[in-house]
């Protein structure tokens, strides 16, 4: 395991036999990591130390070993490998992520490692390590692979490599600890991608990065739904003309909520903002729409504003999705829009979720990740779950998310009322 002391993160690994159970001594002990998959630093191996420091490997006790890395100038993702020879021979990686600017929880990548970490609950699954200069190309179908459990990729496995997910079709072993796997790219909907050599490779896993992004992806659809009554806030601009009472909305998304304020500017020296509290907001059917209107969606006004100066329209909108691991949930690019606005945006990126909600997209994952795995056990066709029914009876699993499903709730009404004391709808007519 990794922990974070100051700036310091503890690497802790512990061998033991897979035919006893007990704490075993490798005949070698090495450790080496590397930053934000980049290259692995120089291993250093176990002599002698049994207390531990930063770059001495300490033997704790039987089978217990740690190692200390000084994190200062260091920010992301830390991965540390063990591996050991011999008796008790194994391939141990552990990732945590440090500093303040991609570990502070607001990137894709944060979230789900998140999820990550919180579904597996201290699991550890079989990992091997791309194993080519420049890493792989995104049309690449054979890939070079190292690891101590190269051993577990067979045709018919699955690998999981960042957000992508590939079919293993034939496997080429070149020693114990290298080997080529040919592979199908991009499966199970995952999107094919260029790869970073030394890239963690997931054999067969639980959760892929790919299914838990999709999970966080769904989860912020569900929260902009008027029912749990969240949404982002943008507000567009306009120039009040005496002559038109309508006016087209194109600088707001496609798929907008709601209208929720409309305020213009009167002319100098005044900095005041009266409100208009009477318009009415009309839409379009595709295919349609008025020439008045060309994006299909408009208001009207009922209520005079000041010649030639702005009216501000504040909106609601539903969260924009992630799509790259470093994509930020607090304001998030443009291009992530799946309707955006029929003039453009102005900006790179645009305000998504605020800081308070950051929480909440990881705990809809967890559950949306966990109810299916209650319909797996009931299949008939095979039987993935070896254990009995009295020790984990039908409907465990399910009934395991119902604190989570409460939480999230909770969580979710919190938002809800700290949204509508932020914004007070000005009714229309």
């Amino acid at each position: 395991m990794a922990y974070l002391s100051g700036n310091v993160v503890r690497f802790d690994v512990s061998f033991t036999s897979t035919s006893t159970g007990a704490a075993v001594d490798p005949t070698t002990v090495t450790f080496a990591y590397q930053v934000n998959n980049g290259a692995y630093t120089t291993p250093v191996t176990y002599t002698s130390a049994t207390t531990p420091a930063v770059g001495v490997i300490a033997r704790l006790s039987a089978g217990n070993y740690e190692v200390w890395v000084n994190t200062t100038g260091i920010t992301g993702q830390l991965t540390g490998e063990w591996i050991s020879t011999g008796t008790g021979a194994a391939s141990v990686v552990d990732t945590i992520t440090v500093g303040s600017a991609t570990g502070s929880g607001a990137t894709f990548g944060d979230l789900i490692e998140k999820v990550y970490r919180r579904v597996m609950g201290g699991i550890r699954e079989r990992i091997v390590q791309i194993n080519q200069t420049g890493g792989i190309g995104s049309a690449d179908v054979t890939i070079p692979v190292t690891g101590a459990q190269v051993a577990g990729i067979t045709p018919g496995v699955i690998l999981s490599i960042d957000l992508e997910v590939l079919y293993v079709t034939g496997w080429t072993a070149s020693t114990a600890t290298t080997g080529t796997a040919t592979v199908i790219r991009g499966y199970l909907g995952s999107i094919p991608s260029a790869h970073a050599n030394s890239a963690l490779c997931y054999i067969n896993p639980r959760y892929s990065r790919y299914d838990i992004g999709v999970a966080i992806n769904d989860d912020l659809r569900s929260l902009s739904s008027p029912t749990n009554g969240l949404f982002r806030v943008g507000v567009a601009q306009l120039t009040y003309n005496p002559v038109f009472a309508g006016y087209d909305l194109g600088a707001l998304p496609d798929n907008f909520i709601d209208v929720i304020e409309v305020r213009y500017r009167i002319a100098p020296p005044y900095r005041t903002f009266p409100a208009i509290k009477s318009w009415k907001v009309v839409r379009w059917q595709q295919n349609s729409t008025d020439p008045v209107f060309p994006s299909g969606k408009g208001i009207i006004l009922r209520e005079a504003g000041w010649p030639g100066l702005p009216i501000y329209v504040t909106y609601t909108a539903p969260f924009l999705k992630l799509v790259s691991q470093s994509d930020s949930l607090l304001n998030t690019p443009t291009s992530n829009d799946e309707s955006p606005p029929y003039n453009g945006y102005s900006t790179v990126t645009v305000p998504n979720l605020t800081s308070t909600m950051l929480d909440l997209p990881p705990l809809g994952a967890e559950i949306d990740l966990t109810l299916p795995r209650e319909i797996s056990r009931n299949f008939l066709e095979s039987q993935p779950d070896p254990r009995k029914a009295q020790d984990v009876p039908a409907g465990s699993v399910a009934g395991s998310v119902n604190a989570l499903i409460n939480r999230r709730m909770q969580r979710i009404s919190e938002e809800a009322d700290r949204l509508a004391r932020q914004y007070t709808k000005v009714r229309g007519w």
